[in-house]
């Protein structure tokens, strides 16, 4: 017999929240004889300070255990790191009461002079293991005093979502800026489409649905690709929308890929040109540009950066070749490759602004682009 219960079916279980594995207040073991620590006020934060010229110290949040099968796990924390010291963070995973070798993870230290600002990093867990603690190491550089201060730092379990279907196109990353977690859609090989680090990534309306709006020079993201021979051939394109005025000579960088010594950088070129250059396997540049007046400010415009070892490279806009260059280069052997959407991190404080949607990678060029 039909009934409304029966029609409404069985209700759906709640999502179980979200779990610090480092708790309310976790635990810190602060290591170096001449480092200062304390608490924040509110138990939200600590600070470690090291003397000028003083041995490196280290703060270690933990230890902390994950669930059996657990293999992803997110650190988010608003890192403040003043001076001209080093910090390195690394992931200390056990099994049982057997500590393994640091893991040493990948974050932006920029961004951490920028007082405050929140990171998120991906943290792979090797298998058979059931805890984890993460240790800041901070070394002081001579003459400066080394202050490390954390904020809300939480550690949580990141799902891992189904891997979609493998392209047969070549396509080795697609980014559409749909996931609020900055997962991007496809990264070809690779076990995770999160970002191994990225800071909080404000939002703006894309060429369709949302889009990542790159004001400041933390707004950037950094995502391990499997090793590929990117430099060899391939294809970058995006959609970009300018923000800046006419005539700002503020420069932008949009996406930069990089193998060894070869990289690919596209950016607004300061003041005057839109340039695409490449690195080969030598650390020798070849580069292409176009009159900055093709991008208009407020207008989506769409990129496309191709590149072949064996003929050159060609920069497009909007379906039309606007700077070509026939030239050959030697190809550095297949390695893991960083990409980078959003600002560098080498630049003036001032950046130019834009709205970035829809970036894809193709190991080879499309059609028709060389």
């Amino acid at each position: 017999m039909l009934t409304a219960g029966s029609l409404a079916g069985t209700p759906s279980a709640a999502p179980e929240p979200v779990r610090n594995l480092l708790g309310t207040h976790p635990a810190i073991v602060p290591s170096g004889p001449e480092i200062q620590y304390r608490q924040d006020p509110d138990g939200a934060g600590l600070s470690a300070t090291l003397a000028p010229g003083s041995a490196p110290g280290s703060v270690s949040l933990g230890p902390a255990s994950f669930p059996s099968g657990t293999s992803l796990l997110r650190l988010t924390a608003a890192i403040t790191l003043t001076g001209t010291s080093v910090c390195e963070i690394s992931a200390v995973f056990t099994a049982g009461d057997k500590a393994q070798p640091p893991t040493q993870l990948p974050f932006s230290p920029h961004a951490a002079q920028s007082n405050g600002v929140f990171q998120d990093l991906s943290i792979a867990v090797p298998p058979a293991t059931d805890g984890v603690r993460i240790e800041f190491r901070v070394t002081p550089a001579a003459g400066s005093e080394a202050v490390l201060h954390l904020r809300y730092p939480c550690l949580t379990v990141l799902p891992v979502p189904a891997a979609p279907p493998s392209p047969s196109d070549g396509t080795l990353f697609r980014h559409s800026f749909s996931h609020p977690d900055c997962r991007a859609d496809l990264v070809q090989g690779a076990p995770t489409p999160y970002p191994a680090w990225s800071c909080v990534q404000p939002t703006a309306p894309g060429k369709t649905g949302p889009g990542q709006l790159v004001k400041q020079p933390q707004d950037a993201a950094w995502f391990a690709l499997p090793a590929q021979q990117v430099i060899a051939r391939g294809t970058v394109t995006f959609w970009l929308q300018p923000i800046w005025e006419p005539g700002d000579a503020r420069p932008g960088d949009m996406l930069k890929l990089s193998q060894g010594k070869g990289a690919i950088l596209i950016r607004k070129n300061h003041g005057w040109s839109f340039l695409f250059v490449l690195w080969d396997g030598d650390h020798q540049s070849r580069s292409v540009s176009c009159d900055l007046k093709n991008l208009a400010q407020g207008q989506w415009t769409k990129v496309e950066a191709a590149w072949d070892a064996e003929t050159g490279l060609r920069l497009s806009v909007n379906g039309v070749a606007l700077a070509t260059k026939e030239c050959t280069w030697p190809v550095p052997p297949p390695e893991p490759v960083g990409l980078r959407l959003g600002q560098s991190e080498y630049d003036k404080p001032e950046r130019a602004p834009y709205v970035l949607d829809e970036v894809e990678i193709r190991v080879e060029p499309m059609k028709g682009a060389l």
